[in-house]
């Protein structure tokens, strides 16, 4: 995974749990070929082995996210077919359902927030104002 996409990825969760849509876009709009759902959840499985990210949903009243405590492989199914009624990427029966599935959100780990300062302060202007 390139550093940019990594980055944006990373500087996104910060703030918020990110959605399948929301990694997709963001892969989408930073790789030259077209991109698949399945490309979408490669990305999301290199994080998550990596320690950078976790997995899981919102929560069944539907305030704050609940953590899945499972295998990266059984998350990763949860994703692709889908979980508690949502749709996986490979059920969904349109892109707007995959627009909008809430089947998983993604947060950072301590692991994640420790890598994203340190992509950050590599980031150095190439002209900078004095």
């Amino acid at each position: 995974m390139n550093v940019e996409l990594e980055t944006e990825l990373l500087a996104d969760m910060e703030d918020d749990w990110m959605s399948f849509w929301g990694f997709h876009t963001i892969v989408s709009s930073l790789t030259p070929e077209p991109v698949s759902p399945e490309d979408t959840a490669r990305v999301i499985e290199t994080l998550l082995r990596r320690g950078l990210i976790t997995l899981g949903q919102l929560a069944w009243n539907d305030v704050g996210r609940e953590v899945w405590d499972v295998p990266p492989g059984v998350a990763m199914e949860r994703i692709r077919y889908g979980h508690n009624g949502k749709h996986g990427y490979a059920s969904a029966p349109s892109w707007e359902h995959l627009m909008t599935t809430e089947v998983m959100r993604a947060d950072l780990t301590p692991l994640g927030e420790e890598r994203l300062t340190e992509l950050a302060s590599s980031e150095r202007p190439v002209n900078p104002v004095r």
